[in-house]
């Protein structure tokens, strides 16, 4: 209590590649409840680092973030180059873009390196496994060929 660190825990492995903590369950019930509490702090309640090229986060199973959330198993993220080809004035085009461990299902978002006016981007899904489709619509009254450009890819599965 009082001002300071009401309890400080540290644990430093810096002469191995294993890990600082393992805790491990049967299966019947969790391994660990950890509560971290930060009163009226506007401080983060949990804050992680790494200075080397990991993670400093890794969870390796379902993840719940808020009280009312549903459990997430990943978000995949990909940077992939595509040419979307001529869209004529009022028509839509769709493309593919290889996505790996996209599975079906999945919340599919994408975003464009450089602006394309006059096109929106429509429907994006999980089409099969690995691949999320696009939809590109033109809404202009003439044709439009988007240069070949990166496309930013988001599944939440």
């Amino acid at each position: 209590t009082g001002t300071g660190r009401a309890g400080y825990f540290q644990i430093n492995n810096a002469g191995n590649s294993e890990d600082a903590i393992n805790v491990t369950t049967n299966g019947t019930g969790r391994a660990g409840d950890f509560s971290i509490t930060n009163g009226a702090s506007t401080a983060d309640a949990l804050y992680t680092y790494t200075a080397g090229t990991g993670n400093a986060l890794y969870v390796n199973g379902k993840a719940r973030i808020g009280t009312a959330g549903t459990p997430i198993n990943a978000i995949v993220r990909a940077f992939v180059s595509n040419d979307v080809p001529l869209i004529n004035a009022g028509a839509y085009v769709s493309r593919d873009f290889a996505v790996p461990n996209a599975v079906m299902g999945g919340t599919a978002s994408i975003s464009s390196e450089t602006s394309i006016a006059g096109i929106l981007i429509g429907s994006v899904r999980v089409s099969a496994a690995g691949i999320v489709t696009a939809y590109f619509y033109n809404m202009t009254g003439g044709g439009i060929n988007p240069l070949t450009q990166n496309y930013y890819i988001t599944v939440i599965q």
